[in-house]
């Protein structure tokens, strides 16, 4: 998060773990649940961002990779 967006976050448990293919390329996500420590956001490789409600997360467009994850927090209670 620090590279991505210039904050610092406190890991806390993890959240999943995504195998993803572009083409012949092969990478591995993993997603942690996280708390925000310090920080003023500012965006390095993204356009914007927004904090949303779950139900929200259907009216967005995901890379690839991320899909799992969304899909998992709309699941989550």
């Amino acid at each position: 998060m620090r590279e991505e967006m210039n904050i610092s976050i406190a890991p806390y448990e993890s959240f999943g773990v995504n195998d993803h293919f572009y083409g012949s390329t092969h990478i591995r996500l993993f997603a942690h649940m996280a708390k925000f420590i310090c920080g003023e956001i500012l965006l390095v490789d993204h356009d914007e961002y927004r904090w949303v409600e779950r139900g929200q997360l259907q009216e967005f467009l995901f890379a690839p990779a991320d899909i799992k994850f969304v899909e998992m927090l709309q699941k989550e209670v």
